[in-house]
């Protein structure tokens, strides 16, 4: 995520430092409250917005975190199922090999049968 700056040059500075120091009367007016009630409105929306969207960030990587842990689980699940798969139907084959006697066929050494 990259990081917000806000800079000002030395002369916006100074001016700041300036009327911060010393107000001048007409600071006080109401047009020049409002302006300022917009600024902080603007600068403390701004905090959250910024908030609200690290915060979103967040359970983001986490819900894709947990996506991948069951994917990877489900995985592990299927690889296990396929293994016990192939063991059943290897047991079965041996099993249907040791119960089903030989079949021997008797005849000459030509092949004719009698």
């Amino acid at each position: 995520m990259g990081d917000i700056k806000i800079s000002l040059d030395d002369s916006q500075l100074s001016t700041l430092s300036e009327v911060l120091k010393r107000p001048s009367e007409h600071f006080w007016r109401s047009d020049n409250l409002l302006k300022l009630a917009q600024i902080l409105t603007l600068v403390i929306g701004g905090g959250w917005v910024l908030t609200q969207f690290v915060l979103f960030q967040r359970d983001e990587i986490q819900l894709k975190l947990q996506e991948l842990t069951h994917s990877v689980r489900i995985k592990e699940l299927e690889l296990e199922l396929t293994k016990i798969k192939r063991d059943r139907d290897t047991h079965e084959l041996a099993s249907m090999m040791s119960s089903h006697p030989e079949v021997r066929f008797s005849g000459s050494k030509n092949g004719a049968s009698h």
